[in-house]
């Protein structure tokens, strides 16, 4: 399910599927880049999401200078621990009443999304603790669809992920 992320952000941002040090010369005008592997050295943006799989993607460092948050599987605790160690501000994802983001209710054409804790975006607007209904067009693993909503949060499109179909 991993797979369809870059196509969810894709319809609704600009977006590059790249590894780091290929997508240090193709940014343009993208939101978000959805990196292969571990190398964000070259990736120059002023503001990422950073959403982790698993422990392999984590990288040593991040690049100095770059708002970055890292969105996180909290069911995970080795990679928990790995983006604790790199400073990284995060939003956990999963079904504690700890998480940032968790599902209230998961069907399967639509699922409602439970916003827990303030976020601040990076336009500076802050999102207040809320449900968020959410519309499905097929199959979806939770962290996914939790992963794809904290990039519209972060982005500052809140209202626009109301609308979204994932």
């Amino acid at each position: 399910m991993w797979n369809i992320l870059p196509g969810i952000l894709s319809r609704n941002f600009p977006t590059i599927s790249a590894s780091g040090s290929a997508a240090a010369e193709t940014l343009g005008e993208a939101k978000f880049v959805i990196c292969a592997g571990s190398d964000m050295g070259r990736i120059q943006m002023d503001s990422a999401v950073v959403i982790y799989k698993d422990a392999d993607g984590v990288p040593d460092e991040i690049p100095a200078g770059m708002n970055a948050v890292a969105v996180v599987d909290s069911g995970n605790p080795q990679l928990m621990e790995l983006v604790r160690e790199t400073k990284l501000p995060a939003i956990t994802c999963g079904l504690s009443p700890r998480d940032t983001l968790t599902l209230t209710s998961f069907g399967e054409d639509s699922a409602m999304l439970g916003l827990q804790r303030l976020v601040t975006c990076f336009d500076g607007t802050v999102a207040e603790p809320q449900e968020i209904p959410l519309k499905l067009s097929g199959p979806i693993d939770s962290y996914t669809l939790m992963a794809a909503a904290s990039a519209f949060i972060l982005s500052g499109n809140i209202a626009r992920l109301k609308y979204a179909i994932f």
